[in-house]
């Protein structure tokens, strides 16, 4: 067995132009079968463990020769790890950064109707369970792991002209102009937990529809009045949904920015269990919606679908 044995001088100090200084500890390791492989010379106080710290990992950086930076710094810049959708402390970090849930929410007062509609759907597909990773930091993420809802009905990105590839949700095969994001939970599951996690979903494609409206926006300087008006009238409309199920009920949520907040509001439930026809044309009605809004939002960024 490898032991560690330090040589222990009769001065454990020793003085130099007058103050003292600690010596050395000399470190050798033995090994019975082996030869020693190791001299080296240590200060006393760093026999101790050195704590985890951003600075120590630094020096440890610059002792493996490593002086570039960690490719994962970024979570190093902040003392904590971005909160996930699923932990205990998730709710109350969502609140705080202005994600409402329907007790707290402000009702939307511009709702259309939940109609199903028939569409052409070779540019539109559902995705499940990717997170949402194209979303810049902003106050109301701040902390917070990507957003990864169970599904969510969208556009795919290559079928849109190359300029409105800014507006992916993902990466490789992504989707755009989402409005809609379910979050499923079984008959045993957190429905609460669902709740929140569609609120923090309908504030992520809030945010990322209003950023489209903006750009929209931006290219309709100088043109035509009827243009800019059907922007207008985008803007104050309540477009983003989420639906939340259990098994037994299907529950939507509105979502919309309003006073600084996002705020999530209930608009539709029925029972999957009591009138399940219903409950299935309620999500139904829910994803054509969105669709819609989806082709309409594409449409006032130029693309032609």
């Amino acid at each position: 067995m490898t032991e560690l044995k330090t040589n222990n001088d009769a001065a454990a100090r020793e003085t130099s132009h007058g103050q003292a200084r600690e010596k050395p500890i000399r470190c050798l390791f033995l090994s019975p079968k082996k030869p020693i492989k190791h001299l080296f010379l240590l200060p006393r106080n760093w026999v101790s463990q050195l704590p985890l710290t951003r600075k120590n990992l630094a020096r440890l950086d610059a002792l493996n020769g490593d002086s570039k930076k960690r490719k994962d710094s970024a979570y190093f810049e902040s003392d904590t790890m971005p909160i996930s959708t699923t932990a205990s402390a998730f709710e109350q970090q969502a609140y705080e950064n202005g994600i409402l849930g329907p007790t707290a929410s402000r009702a939307p007062h511009d709702l259309g109707t939940l109609d199903s509609d028939d569409f052409e759907d070779k540019h539109y597909e559902k995705t499940a369970s990717r997170a949402i990773t194209q979303i810049p930091q902003r106050d109301f993420n701040r902390g917070l792991s990507d957003p990864q809802p169970d599904l969510l009905d969208d556009l795919v990105t290559d079928t849109l002209p190359h300029h409105l590839h800014d507006h992916t949700l993902h990466g490789h095969h992504s989707l755009a102009l989402c409005h809609l994001a379910i979050e499923f939970k079984r008959l045993d599951g957190n429905l609460r937990q669902a709740i929140c996690q569609a609120a923090y979903d309908g504030a992520v494609l809030v945010y990322a529809r209003n950023r489209a409206l903006a750009h929209a926006r931006a290219n309709v300087l100088g043109g035509t009045a009827a243009a800019a008006a059907a922007i207008d009238k985008a803007a104050a409309e309540t477009a983003v949904l989420t639906c939340v199920t259990d098994g037994k009920v299907a529950e939507v949520f509105t979502h919309h920015f309003w006073g600084g907040k996002y705020h999530q509001s209930l608009v539709a439930i029925e029972s999957l269990l009591a009138y399940p026809n219903r409950g299935r044309e309620l999500i139904r009605n829910a994803q054509d919606y969105a669709r819609r809004k989806s082709y309409e939002l594409a449409a006032l960024l130029g693309a032609n679908l």
